[in-house]
């Protein structure tokens, strides 16, 4: 089966851009620096578990998350697989999208909490000019990696249909979940969800 194919099973319902705000999104404060020195999992619960209480749909069996190369926003290539031993965070956004923009401010702080951990946040910017996406990232400080699906060719292999949407995808390179909407990224629940996977 096409790798695409697979990850169709994955897909929600159709949800355009909306500015309303999710459940997931009205959890408590995150825990700041040396956030998951500061959760602590059960390795007796599965990471599904973890995921579910995320907010995050999960698939019956874990999904081999379809491999591509795009440009970064401040210059070269990477792949995917660059990543493999890392867990990844990968959204899917574009800056004319207000919950895009809305999560925004959570992950520069999520991210920021999790540096120097076996964790990575790509932002897939999807369709939108360089100049446009250059310019917002600037503005706003933000320091995550930023990717550039011109074409959306890559939104479509991950099957997106409204955004943003997010997979969690292990230290394998399989895809464990898909959210679709916006999101608190520097929340408790969500640092369990990475530190039980890092401990697979």
């Amino acid at each position: 089966m096409r790798w695409w194919a697979m990850v169709l099973v994955l897909s929600l319902a159709t949800m355009g851009c909306s500015a309303q705000q999710s459940e997931s999104q009205k959890q408590a404060p995150g825990l700041g620096q040396k956030a998951l020195e500061r959760v602590s999992v059960s390795l007796e619960e599965s990471l599904e578990g973890y995921l579910a209480r995320a907010g995050f749909s999960t698939p019956s069996t874990p999904v081999p998350a379809p491999d591509f190369m795009l440009p970064l926003l401040e210059g070269g290539q990477v792949s995917l697989s660059d990543y493999r031993g890392k867990v990844v965070l990968l959204n899917f956004w574009a800056t004319w999208c207000p919950p895009c923009r809305m999560e925004m401010p959570s992950i520069e702080t999520m991210v920021r909490a999790l540096k120097g951990e076996e964790v990575v946040f790509l932002a897939v910017d999807v369709q939108e000019q360089k100049s446009q996406v250059s310019s917002f990232i600037k503005e706003n400080g933000y320091t995550f990696p930023v990717l550039l699906d011109a074409t959306g060719q890559v939104a479509r292999m991950y099957a997106v249909s409204g955004i943003p949407t997010t997979y969690f995808i292990d230290k394998e390179g399989n895809v464990r979940g898909k959210l679709v909407g916006a999101r608190n990224w520097d929340a408790q629940v969500v640092y369990e969800a990475i530190k039980r996977a890092l401990a697979e």
